[in-house]
């Protein structure tokens, strides 16, 4: 398969493959299995390469995981309405009557690999402590902000 890339037609980065009118576009799956290929391999030999030193060298940051993202394209207004809130920003895929196709770097990935490879804790288990880090951050936001509410109240009462 050949890839309309952002060097032949004056896109503005370099990560732009093609576009597509659904999500079922063959190029797409093969899109995305090249890309799993590309993961699978990049995993085995960044675990390959450290089985003799658990340190990661500057070298290993040449290679990145790699992700494809659709990004919806379409009419953003219909019958002098908005489609949805936001719908300038990003269209919603549901809304969508094409999608263009880009390859980017997961960089969150990358690094939660990265530090699994020097740590030797999984990726699962650093995306469960983050996830019970947000819940935990929201949570004294939350309490934080009733205490507020309360303060506020009170000094209403007051008056």
């Amino acid at each position: 398969m050949q890839y309309n890339t952002a060097r032949f037609n004056n896109h503005r980065t370099d990560s732009y493959r093609f576009t597509i009118k659904s999500k079922d576009d063959p190029n797409l799956a093969e899109l995305r299995f090249d890309i799993k290929k590309h993961n699978k391999w990049l995993k085995r030999y960044l675990l390959e390469g450290m089985i003799e030193d658990r340190k990661v060298t500057r070298s290993f940051f040449d290679h990145t995981f790699k992700t494809v993202k659709l990004q919806g394209r379409g009419p953003r207004v219909i019958n002098n309405k908005l489609v949805h809130p936001g719908c300038f920003h990003s269209l919603r895929h549901k809304y969508a009557t094409s999608f263009a196709v880009y390859v980017e770097d997961d960089w969150s990935y990358t690094r939660m690999y990265y530090s699994f490879l020097e740590t030797g804790i999984t990726v699962t288990e650093q995306q469960k402590k983050q996830r019970a880090d947000h819940a935990a951050f929201i949570a004294k936001m939350n309490a934080q902000s009733n205490r507020n509410n309360i303060f506020v109240n009170q000094l209403n009462k007051l008056k």
